[in-house]
């Protein structure tokens, strides 16, 4: 089935923190935590530069920072630790993203999950929230030799749905995956949220309020 959006898409790749699922506040809020046991205190300025980047990239983003003596592993731990707490109990789909996934699962549009969270981490979420049917295929941020802002993830996806990168569509919310897209010749829409509304995104394709303003879109 081709969706028609300005130019012709064959396959819609999403992303998943703060786009599928409602994991900013709680990344957040686990960061603060696991940097609070280092000494230091997160800033606004190390959200905004933060977000969409691996686990792994965002360590050492603050190591390097904040001079801490904790190794990248050591941090990525100690975060993981207190996110995946609360993705069990505090986890809820971003608004329209059952409606999405349940329009993914009632026709034959090509789709997949690419992500900069760790692969059990992205079960997790999704499975949490409901959503993991919807997704049988998943890029997570370990598959792949570069993150976000690197267009590794997203053509690796367009690679498993057999769909050629500039036919296919993402969906993200942060400017680090903007660019990704961008990187990887395919159209993006971006649709922020609360955290990643005020910050400067590179060109997109649209921008859009919500997951229900895209799923009104692909379905005309």
């Amino acid at each position: 089935m081709t969706i028609t959006l300005r130019l012709p898409i064959d396959a819609i790749i999403c992303d998943m923190d703060g786009l599928l699922v409602d994991s900013e506040g709680l990344s957040v809020e686990a960061w603060r935590m696991a940097l609070a046991e280092q000494g230091a205190l997160l800033t606004d300025a190390d959200i905004d530069e933060m977000f969409g980047l691996r686990i792994d990239e965002d360590a050492a983003l603050l190591i390097d920072r904040y001079h801490l003596t904790a190794t990248v592993a050591e941090l990525v731990a100690a975060k993981s630790a207190r996110m995946l707490a609360m993705v069990a109990t505090h986890l809820a789909p971003m608004p329209g993203a059952r409606e999405l996934s349940e329009w993914f699962m009632a026709t034959e549009v090509p789709h997949a999950v690419a992500t900069s969270g760790l692969g059990d981490y992205a079960v997790g979420c999704l499975t949490a929230t409901g959503l993991l049917g919807a997704f049988p295929i998943r890029v997570a941020g370990d598959e792949v030799p570069h993150g976000k802002p690197a267009p590794d993830i997203f053509l690796e996806a367009a690679r498993r749905l057999g769909i050629r990168p500039e036919r296919c569509l993402v969906l993200e919310d942060a400017p680090h995956g903007v660019a990704a897209a961008n990187a990887a010749g395919m159209r993006v829409i971006a649709v922020p949220n609360a955290f990643t509304a005020p910050l400067p995104f590179p060109p997109v394709t649209a921008r859009m309020a919500s997951l229900h303003e895209v799923l009104a879109q692909v379905r005309s």
